[in-house]
């Protein structure tokens, strides 16, 4: 199948199902995001957004079964501080969620905008720990018969927690979780989550929701010192000094750092799970507890609101609308749909196959480029999985090549198109042996070099 660009060339699609697309929020391997508008009776509308599985992945089963997980996860959450999931449908094919829109910027942005200086510390610590509350309710959900449902995040970070000008942190994105009724299993020996922000255990697949209490210590260390506890140009390095607890103290990268705010942040980054907080909800009182210390801490949702919309750009608004003038009024699943995409069947029994009729034949055409290209992958691939079978695959290659490969994928997010491209070439010179991996990198080049397919 052509990628989801190359068959939307020459067409804007105007909706989702019955949402109007404003704009495009967001992209990654597995979904896209975009900011729409539902439109009804008597003036009605409300701005939502809108997540699709990546329509690389409409005719794949095992996607559309994780998407679907998601959906169905995040439909049994209710709080404050977890963003809510109103709907989920399919558009031909093209499965899609509508969930809360939060107007405000994920704390990425906002520990930017913060720069190297001091920082609130009050406000910080109050928003981290509704934020934790959050969790704590994930954490604690059972099941319609009681039981718990063992929900781990595996995916807390920067850009995973928004906050919005009322003040109101918000946890997004359950895509990789992990829980007890989840259905479809995400690949063997794949590490799930983003290599800066994951706990010691998860490179061995044993992670508990104490893996979350972790990655909120890494979001912590990250937007109160303005640096990640870890970094390094080399992820193999970066991991070696995480498995030694080997980071710097806060106080030693900020002047000034509290000294109470800084024990809670170490706690949450101990590498023994056992050493650290042990909820979510003890890691939030702590952090209620360091704003109710000193008057100079003290703040509130409204304290909060002040300091973000002091930091961002006006509400959004009409003037900001971009222009529609060229969309199609056809909806996004359409236009895939009609250029090629093959969605695999998302509920009941796959269509049977139609037969057409019998046409005269025609001249041949020269052959499509991407066409072209695709099949000289898929041979790569063939050779590669029987050079394998014969030699045997170097595991190792492939893990250093898929921490390589993650970490790409996060720079090329944040707009670090350079670092990604640095991180890429080492992902290509791990020697990986498994067919996905070699695939995934030959995608993630196509993306960072579009002019060179």
């Amino acid at each position: 199948m052509l990628s989801s660009e190359a068959l939307m060339i020459g067409e804007l699609p105007g909706r989702i199902g019955r949402y109007e697309i404003e704009r495009r929020l967001g992209a990654g391997g597995m979904a896209l995001t975009y900011r729409c508008r539902l439109a009804g009776i008597g003036g009605f509308s409300k701005r939502v957004v809108v997540k699709i599985l990546h329509p690389d992945h409409v005719g794949e089963s095992s996607y559309v079964g994780m998407f679907l997980d998601e959906a169905r996860l995040s439909a049994r959450l209710h709080h404050v501080n977890v963003a809510q999931v109103y709907e989920v449908g399919d558009d031909h094919g093209v499965p899609y969620m509508v969930m809360e829109l939060v107007d405000g910027s994920n704390l990425a942005e906002i520990t930017r905008l913060l720069g190297r200086g001091q920082r609130p510390w009050g406000h910080i610590a109050w928003l981290f720990a509704g934020i934790c509350r959050g969790l704590g309710h994930a954490h604690s959900l059972k099941d319609d018969a009681g039981k718990p449902l063992g929900i781990v995040h595996r995916d807390v970070s920067l850009g995973n927690i928004m906050i919005g000008r009322d003040g109101v942190p918000k946890l997004i994105d359950f895509g990789i979780a992990q829980w007890a009724q989840k259905e479809n299993v995400t690949e063997v020996g794949m590490l799930k989550g983003k290599l800066h922000y994951m706990a010691p255990e998860q490179l061995r697949g044993q992670a508990d929701h104490r893996a979350d209490i972790y990655q909120l210590g890494v979001c912590l260390y990250w937007m109160t010192t303005g640096r990640p506890p870890f970094h390094d140009a080399d992820p193999a390095k970066v991991w070696a000094a995480r498995l030694d607890g080997d980071l710097k103290r806060p106080s030693a990268v900020t002047p000034g750092y509290p000294r109470e705010l800084e024990e809670i942040v170490i706690t949450a980054l101990a590498v023994d799970p056992a050493r650290r907080w042990q909820s979510a909800d003890e890691l939030a009182a702590m952090l209620e507890a360091f704003t109710y210390s000193q008057p100079s801490y003290a703040t509130n949702d409204e304290a909060v609101a002040r300091w973000v919309r002091g930091m961002l750009p006006g509400e959004l608004d009409e003037e900001r609308e971009p222009s529609r003038t060229g969309r199609s009024e056809r909806s996004l699943g359409q236009v895939l749909h009609d250029n090629g995409a093959r969605p695999s069947p998302i509920t009941g029994e796959a269509p049977a196959p139609s037969v057409p009729p019998p046409t005269p034949p025609a001249a041949p055409a020269p052959p499509d480029r991407r066409l072209v290209l695709g099949l000289s992958v898929g041979v790569a691939v063939l050779l590669i999985t029987l050079l394998g079978v014969i030699f045997g695959r170097t595991d190792e290659g492939d893990r250093a090549a898929r921490l390589y490969l993650r970490e790409a994928e996060v720079l090329l997010d944040e707009g670090r198109t350079e670092q990604a491209l640095d991180m890429l070439q080492n992902a290509e010179e791990a020697g990986a042996k498994d067919p996905e991996v070699v695939v995934a990198i030959s995608r993630l080049r196509s993306r960072l070099n579009p002019g060179q397919n």
